[in-house]
């Protein structure tokens, strides 16, 4: 069996590399300037959490973790299929909620399973920095999407 802290890394780091291909395809398909702005933010955000996770690994001699061409093409995919009819700021904002929630719903799980499997304190604080700026940027948009309506 993997080590628990070591699996946890990889799933961070995977599902922030997620979220900044998923911003990244949203945020070239923007006209608002405001949830470009927005957006850039969230990109700089995920991108810093999956280098936490990734200095961690190194740093607990995990060794390196991959993030395959495969799993960026899964990520711009979804988001160009997701958005193929999306016009207006409000319809990105709430497609933004709805991933920011399902993210950290599977991490505040996978924060759960990883807890009991013995993982280590700093990755379990990544983790739960993690959900709460995701809740945030959630009720975030939420908030941008009813301004826009």
């Amino acid at each position: 069996m993997e080590n628990p802290t070591k699996e946890f890394l990889q799933h961070v780091y995977k599902e922030a590399r997620c979220g900044c291909e998923t911003v990244c395809g949203i945020t070239g398909r923007l006209q608002d300037e405001r949830m470009r702005t927005e957006t850039a933010a969230q990109l700089e955000t995920y991108a810093a959490c999956a280098a936490k996770a990734e200095q961690l690994l190194r740093r607990k001699d995990f060794g390196d973790v991959t993030f395959t061409f495969w799993d960026r093409l899964s990520a711009r995919m979804g988001v160009m299929i997701e958005t193929a009819h999306m016009h207006s700021p409000t319809e990105y904002a709430e497609l933004l909620e709805r991933s920011f929630r399902e993210s950290a719903s599977r991490m505040q799980e996978n924060v759960r399973a990883m807890a009991e499997r013995g993982c280590d304190g700093d990755a379990l604080a990544l983790g739960a920095r993690m959900i709460a700026y995701e809740k945030a940027e959630a009720d975030k948009m939420r908030q941008m999407a009813a301004d826009s309506r």
